[in-house]
């Protein structure tokens, strides 16, 4: 029979003073071939800079190669003595996007209408043009909600819903640490998965008392920038209670934890 003091150990031994934070990021800054540029990964070296001090870090990546680049420029930058192995998440990558891979009409128009439009302005003001067009074609495709904008084209609700899933996953991972455990899940990603996440499952309560929902933190935002990190910090206490904290641009918000359910 085991002795009591050693049950009461074995149950301490995880889910206490537990420290996740969970990123979602998007990739750096593309050329005109979608590859991340030498800008970009001197960029994320330099994200990955600011992240040296942290304990464990696990990637998780869209299976594009400027992403997968910039993951390697962050974990460069990071120098981690303590990392492990980088995988590709179908919840991250632009196939939970466009459903048959260059079969989406949408982003087929978004594509050449952005070359066009980036194309007709001078060289210099180029970046802020691409910026603009960006944000306008991610709400465009938020507008859909529910729909879907063709037959191979995700509904932003069901880009959302995977995403639910992964967070979901990734907050019950903590009651599963070993205690005292300081891990970062670095999930980098693409815009749109960004902008459903915030449209879907963030909120922000103002001081008249009224709550902000996140269409309107979406657009109050913009476009959602290169290397834009949203973290989601979750912590156990010494005692095993749970906390939830949203940090954006300096910013907290609330996680819709109703609203993450529904999505399950």
């Amino acid at each position: 029979m085991e002795h009591p003091e050693r049950r009461f150990e074995n149950k301490e031994s995880v889910g206490r003073d537990i420290e996740v934070v969970i990123h979602f990021m998007r990739h750096g800054p593309k050329d005109e071939e979608g590859k991340l540029t030498k800008e970009g990964a001197v960029a994320a070296q330099e994200t990955g800079g600011r992240m040296s001090d942290r304990e464990t870090m696990k990637f998780y990546i869209s299976d594009r190669a400027r992403v997968r680049d910039t993951a390697e420029a962050i974990i460069k930058g990071a120098q981690l003595t303590k990392t492990m192995r980088t995988r590709v998440r179908a919840e991250l990558s632009m196939g939970s996007l466009e459903l048959k891979r260059g079969q989406s009409k949408f982003f087929k128009k978004v594509r050449k209408e952005k070359t066009e439009k980036v194309s007709e302005v001078p060289t210099e003001l180029r970046e802020q043009a691409l910026a603009q067009t960006e944000m306008e074609y991610v709400q465009e495709w938020l507008d859909y909600d529910t729909r879907r904008p063709d037959e191979n084209t995700a509904a932003p609700q069901e880009v959302a819903q995977n995403v639910a899933g992964l967070i979901d996953t990734y907050i019950r991972m903590a009651d599963r640490l070993k205690s005292g455990s300081r891990v970062d899940l670095v999930n980098v990603t693409h815009d749109f998965m960004m902008a459903a996440l915030i449209k879907y499952l963030l909120s922000k309560k103002e001081d008249s008392g009224t709550t902000e929902r996140g269409g309107t933190i979406l657009k109050n935002l913009g476009r959602i920038r290169p290397l834009e990190d949203l973290q989601i910090i979750v912590k156990l206490n010494a005692v095993g209670e749970k906390s939830i904290e949203v940090f954006l641009r300096g910013e907290q918000y609330d996680l819709d934890i109703n609203q993450l359910k529904n999505f399950l």
